[in-house]
């Protein structure tokens, strides 16, 4: 998941992620059986970023 870690109370990064998304995201990856993992942008890049393989 593609992430800028600066939009308190969805996501912020201090040091790790949290925030109602990043919750989100961790309980959909479980019902999933995945781990979640997220990677980080800025809002400039976000769609560049988002549709890179890998």
């Amino acid at each position: 998941m593609c992430t800028t870690g600066d939009y308190a109370p969805m996501i912020f990064r201090a040091p790790d992620y949290i925030g109602m998304d990043i919750e989100m995201a961790y309980a959909f990856a479980s019902h999933l059986n995945r781990v979640a993992s997220f990677v980080s942008t800025t809002w400039k890049s976000l769609m560049a970023d988002i549709n890179t393989p890998g």
